[in-house]
């Protein structure tokens, strides 16, 4: 599981029945930069370069995690030029608008690893969600909302389970190789 503490984003695993806690932001920061001057890309997936182009109702409605929302299409141009289209399911729902506001909290903490052109893409996508005070339940097949609820969350679950473990050398080590 991840988790945005403190203004970075750390991923815990379990190796060998024991917690192991990555300091995922530094990792990547690293990584982005060696990458830059090693040829490397950008950390981000491809994907958060497409170029933003629209949300399209259908006029159809869902309901994900018992919240009744409204199917769009998202319509994007990716990196080849080629436009995709992505059905997502948005409602006005106070939980889904707070759990959008805190995708764009974990993307923030680590916008440095992404490309500029990403982070622009981001944004223009953020902007439409808030003109129509929206959140998304569901994206695609690849995220659906399973259970939410307006249930203050404990402050311990924000505890890390073990010290994080410095990974920032790895990304000139990478570059080295590179």
């Amino acid at each position: 599981y991840a988790v945005v503490r403190d203004g970075s984003l750390f991923a815990v695993t379990i190796a060998n029945g024991q917690p192991m806690v990555m300091d995922a932001g530094a990792m990547m920061r690293s990584m982005a930069g060696a990458g830059a001057g090693a040829g490397m890309p950008q950390m981000a997936p491809a994907d958060l370069n497409a170029e933003f182009l629209g949300l399209d109702e259908t006029g159809r409605s869902e309901t994900v995690a018992g919240i009744e929302g409204e199917v769009y299409i998202l319509r994007t141009r990716d990196e080849s030029g080629q436009e995709q289209s992505d059905e997502v399911v948005l409602a006005d729902d106070p939980r889904a608008r707070e759990f959008r506001d805190a995708l764009y909290m974990m993307l923030n903490t680590v916008q440095d690893t992404a490309s500029k052109q990403a982070i622009a893409q981001s944004q223009d996508i953020k902007a439409e969600l808030d003109r129509i005070n929206a959140g998304v339940l569901r994206f695609g097949d690849e995220m659906v909302i399973t259970a939410i609820d307006g249930e203050a969350v404990d402050a311990t679950r924000f505890n890390l389970p073990a010290a994080p473990m410095s990974l920032e050398g790895l990304g000139g080590m990478l570059g080295n190789m590179g």
